[in-house]
């Protein structure tokens, strides 16, 4: 009889929850340290105009590089969460590290071996889950 080649079973989130919680929140703790800057204020002040309708930033001048098809759908989610404040910057920095994070691991999971995932997983999110 032929045995079927084994089959990868597909990636389980729920396994990582605990981590993935401690990583979330380790995240967001780092970035409540860091001070806000003129990048995290540009681009929360053009959230907030976006959600207040002028989609197109029409009259706006950008004098750098923008982040509108990287950066701003988070800084979307985060300005209408919190409004224009300090917290909507910090939680779309977070929420932008923590989905890196996140979808780093699945992509990861898929490469490794099933022997080697155990020990993989924890070394990759010992060095970028939660950083110093």
């Amino acid at each position: 009889m032929i045995n079927p080649p084994d089959q990868k079973q597909p990636f389980n989130l729920f396994s990582l929850l605990p981590v993935l919680l401690l990583s979330a929140l380790h995240i967001f703790g780092s970035f409540m340290q860091t001070p806000v800057d003129s990048d995290f204020s540009g681009i929360s002040i053009s959230a907030n105009l976006i959600l207040e309708g002028n989609p197109l930033l029409t009259g706006w001048h950008f004098t750098s590089s923008t982040f509108l098809l990287t950066e701003m759908p988070v800084y979307l989610i985060a300005t209408k969460m919190f409004g224009y404040s300090p917290w909507s910057g910090i939680v779309a920095v977070a929420l932008l590290t923590f989905l890196m994070v996140l979808i780093s691991g699945v992509l990861m999971s898929q490469i490794l071996p099933p022997l080697q995932m155990g020990w993989g997983m924890f070394l990759f999110f010992a060095l970028s889950a939660f950083p110093l």
